[in-house]
């Protein structure tokens, strides 16, 4: 189903076109988790995707704080003076009566849900369920690098948990004013003075916080006549079995909304790229995932623009530097020490054979356009990070 449904579509036509603006610019903040900025943007956010909020406001506050304001919770508890800068009930109750009683969104039984859907036809029903922005999300940002090395390589970086996203773009964007950070966590912007920066970051947000989770893959890079296709096959691959093991190892289950992104570069060349992947996925959707795999966004975004593509960056040039840069060296530089902490860190294994689940795994895969004994996937360990992100670009200069 075409993704620019709108699930604000299916409502009478003769109500107030303001309120029909509104209910779609709400709907389409949550469809992209991003610029939820507004008390009554997150808690539309919130209703969509904690059902029991919509019938408890009391429900809703604790669920909001625990999202959106988590650092003013000390061990799950409320301090006086916390008190103070939590949000209080009486603005999230007036917030949810807008949401529910204005929009009619996230109503407060599901009983209204099911009798809304009974009054429209088989299409409309489709259309709703495609659109339906209460399916938990599963965040993919993804990068390519080794385009002129002897590995061709992409990098992901995955988020799996429902809440998590907004809840970490709110705690490192503090984090990332606190410190004062006015530039970009990219390998571009790594330099041996920013190290304790960077590995801070990554030590209280990758680490500590078990939130995002990576997956690569990598070919050797020699006698392809058409390039691009052949990066879009590894994208592809990426996401479909990253998928496939998600859904193995019941981390995650189906419907979900798929929010992926790589890192932009030149727009024709993403457009390309970005058409090739999404005709295999479509192709696939309905033998592979049972139509139950929906698109919230699929494009490309400046690095600038999202955190999470910034850790995928610098993931997938740790990954590049492991593949293209370290085996013809004799000794090793500061930016070879940090993408070896990193990968270890994050327990990511590029030798690992074993094909346990939930282990670093070697896996041989199907593509009309790749040699299918040449292609490996390297998934991170069971442990407590568990869930995924994207990935960067070709390394630079060796100094």
């Amino acid at each position: 189903m075409d993704d620019e449904t709108k699930q604000g579509d299916l409502f009478e036509d003769s109500e107030d076109p303001e309120v029909k603006e509104k209910r779609e610019e709400i709907l389409s903040k949550i469809r992209r988790e991003r610029e939820l900025n507004s008390v009554q943007s997150r808690v539309a956010y919130v209703l969509s995707q904690y059902p029991e909020t919509r019938n408890s406001d009391v429900t809703l506050q604790i669920q909001y704080w625990q999202v959106f304001q988590r650092r003013l919770l000390s061990g799950g508890m409320v301090t006086f003076d916390n008190l103070y800068e939590l949000e209080r009930l009486t603005t999230l109750k007036r917030a949810r009566a807008y949401v529910q009683n204005t929009l009619k969104l996230f109503q407060a039984t599901d009983d209204q849900v099911a009798k809304h859907r009974k009054q429209l036809d088989e299409e409309k029903r489709q259309e709703y369920a495609s659109s339906d922005v209460s399916a938990p999300s599963l965040f993919v940002y993804a990068d390519e690098s080794g385009k002129n090395a002897d590995h061709l390589i992409v990098g992901s970086a995955w988020m799996l948990s429902t809440g998590d996203y907004p809840r970490f773009i709110v705690e490192s964007n503090e984090w990332l004013d606190e410190k004062d950070i006015d530039y970009e966590l990219h390998s571009s912007d790594l330099g041996k003075y920013r190290l304790s920066e960077y590995e801070e970051f990554i030590k209280q947000f990758v680490l500590q916080e078990g939130l995002i989770g990576f997956k690569a893959i990598s070919i050797p890079n020699s006698g392809f006549s058409d390039k691009d296709k052949v990066i879009a096959d590894l994208y592809y691959w990426v996401l479909r079995r990253g998928i496939e093991h998600e859904l193995e190892t019941n981390r995650i289950s189906l419907p979900r909304r798929l929010s992926f992104a790589k890192d932009a570069e030149e727009e024709g060349y993403d457009e390309r790229v970005l058409a090739l992947i999404r005709d295999q996925l479509e192709r696939d959707a309905d033998t592979l995932f049972e139509g139950d795999l929906y698109y919230s966004t699929f494009g490309a975004i400046d690095s600038e623009e999202e955190i999470l593509i910034q850790i995928a960056d610098l993931f997938t040039w740790c990954v590049n530097r492991k593949l293209n840069v370290i085996p013809d060296k004799n000794d090793l530089n500061w930016k070879d020490d940090f993408a070896l902490w990193f990968l270890d860190s994050i327990q990511f294994n590029l030798q690992q054979e074993e094909t346990e689940k939930d282990r670093a795994v070697a896996l041989s895969l199907n593509s009309p356009s790749i040699d299918t004994e040449s292609i490996e996937i390297y998934e991170t360990p069971e442990s407590e990070l568990q869930r995924f992100g994207s990935a960067g670009e070709e390394d630079g200069d060796d100094e």
